[in-house]
């Protein structure tokens, strides 16, 4: 299947916005000072085709090359959530091991004024990192010989693309310097005031990925400064990662919460049977006129469901920039053109049979199986006729110093 037939945005509607992540929106200033240094690991055990013990061999020289540039600063070891004893097989000699299980995003909006640089080997912590201001690295091209061709080159021409090269450590001889600048509060976009503007009774909140968890608190608690009586409703569609992370942190900030389970493409009866359940009870959700939907998980059943359902509602994603080339700018970089992707067959009956008859958005779910490197689901029409607003989350280039 050639996935770049399929247009991503309609660029003749002029509904798409670039914004920055809002964690710096009327940012306070800080002087306090950062003395942390934080290294994210990887659950490498689960990575492709990884080679464990070379993953550990080059891990262990990524961590003395910390030791070696922070000397005298307070290294921090932060496990991947879903890590089992990865970090028993490296050497942490002077770093301490972080507990708590949250991920990149959460960790960093909590202590972001404490932490000075941050490390990973290919995480996107690192670049979570940069867009909060924080001077963040990867040792993405070291790990070639782990990942494998392919694969480094998708993560670093479109994964990290937004990214300066100064966010890449490509040789442990590399001048180690400070590639972000201390960041400034950003201006709320005028779009944004215009759709509070607009005096919604209820904001609902449509979330599935934990990525952005901490985006979603940091609008909420713009929504509140703004107006404190603005009702919040959080629908979160429940899958095992969840589990990983301090749920309250996200939920406390909502007057109201649906949790809702997780759908799987699949041609199991009982599975087809839960789907058709699970979309026409979202189909029962009351909605007012004035309602505002704000979505984080794009295709995803429980949001598509809602939006569908829901049409005469006013409907806004929230994409991050990183996914815009990935899922729906696919015509724009040779890779999608260079590689075939393939319908299961659950999939396929989902875009054929299922979504028409349900009444919903129609999505591609489609595989490249060349080293696993892509999984790629997307709405089947350009995004931004799917939803009435875009906003494109993006990082910003102007603190790059070098």
């Amino acid at each position: 299947m050639n996935i770049t037939k399929f247009p991503g945005l309609n660029r003749q509607k002029h509904n798409f916005e670039n914004i920055e992540f809002p964690y710096n929106w009327a940012l306070q200033p800080t002087l306090k000072e950062k003395r942390k240094v934080i290294f994210f690991g990887n659950d490498y055990r689960n990575l492709p085709f990884a080679n464990l013990d070379e993953y550990t061999r080059l891990t262990n020289l990524c961590l003395e090359y910390v030791r070696t540039h922070c000397s005298g600063l307070e290294l921090y070891y932060k496990p991947h959530p879903a890590e089992t004893d990865e970090f028993n097989l490296i050497d942490l000699q002077g770093f301490t091991i972080i507990q708590e299980r949250n991920n990149a995003e959460i960790f960093l909006y909590q202590n972001r004024d404490d932490i000075k640089y941050i490390f990973s080997a290919s995480s996107w912590a690192s670049a979570a990192a940069y867009s909060f201001g924080i001077s963040s690295y990867i040792f993405l091209e070291l790990f070639r010989i782990c990942m494998g061709t392919v694969s480094t080159d998708f993560y670093r021409k479109l994964y990290f693309s937004e990214l300066p090269e100064s966010f890449f450590i490509d040789s442990f001889d590399q001048e180690f310097t400070e590639n972000v600048q201390a960041p400034i509060a950003t201006k709320i976009p005028e779009s944004f005031r215009a759709l509070l503007a607009r005096k919604p009774k209820k904001i609902w909140f449509i979330m599935s990925d934990i990525s952005f968890s901490a985006t979603a608190v940091a609008l909420a608690k713009q929504i509140k400064k703004e107006n404190p009586s603005q009702h919040l409703a959080l629908v979160i569609s429940k899958h095992l990662r969840w589990n990983l992370i301090d749920v309250d942190f996200l939920t406390s900030h909502f007057n109201e919460i649906i949790t809702l389970p997780r759908f799987f493409y699949s041609l199991r009866p009982a599975r087809l049977f839960n789907t058709i359940k699970l979309a026409l009870r979202i189909r029962k959700i009351k909605t007012d006129p004035s309602d505002i939907i704000f979505g984080f998980s794009g295709f995803e059943l429980v949001e598509n469901a809602f939006i569908s359902y829901h049409s005469h509602n006013y409907r806004v994603s929230f994409l991050n920039n990183r996914d815009l080339p990935i899922y729906y700018e696919t015509d724009r970089y040779p890779f999608f053109k260079e590689h075939l992707f393939y319908w299961t067959k659950a999939s396929f009956f989902q875009n054929k049979v299922l979504e028409p008859l349900l009444g919903l958005n129609r999505t591609i779910f489609v595989e490249n199986t060349e080293e696993n490197i892509l999984i790629l689901v997307r709405y089947q029409k350009p995004i931004n006729e799917v939803y009435n607003q875009v906003y494109v989350l993006s990082i910003s280039r102007t603190r790059d110093t070098k």
